[in-house]
């Protein structure tokens, strides 16, 4: 369950109300697609919850699902869950921990 919620806190913390399609360097954006618009489009939502689930999973467990596996319940390539998953990890700075008090923060906003 607190993995669920990691998952979920990190998600969460930064999520852009607009996204750039680009980073310099790394070119378009797997992990949260842009529309023509300039916003997210709607599977954005749906593969960072993956995503957080897969490194939720990975973060917390010593025999963990495969990105095969994860990309079979997901429905997404296996090509474009090892991409995104390298974006994720950059995006946070390879930092999945979360803090005691961030944790309780999000579960208070939650149940507020």
């Amino acid at each position: 369950m607190r993995a669920c919620a990691t998952a979920l806190v990190a998600c969460t913390r930064s999520w852009p109300v607009r996204a750039r399609a680009t980073q310099p360097g790394a070119g378009r954006s797997l992990l949260m697609p842009v529309g023509p618009d300039g916003l997210l489009q709607e599977t954005s939502q749906f593969r960072v919850f993956v995503m957080s689930l897969l490194l939720a999973d990975k973060y917390t467990e010593d025999h963990s699902y495969t990105n095969k596996a994860w990309a079979t319940l997901s429905g997404i390539p296996v090509h474009d869950i090892n991409a995104m998953e390298r974006e994720y990890l950059g995006f946070f700075g390879h930092a999945l921990y979360v803090s005691e008090g961030d944790f309780r923060g999000w579960i208070e906003t939650l149940l507020a």
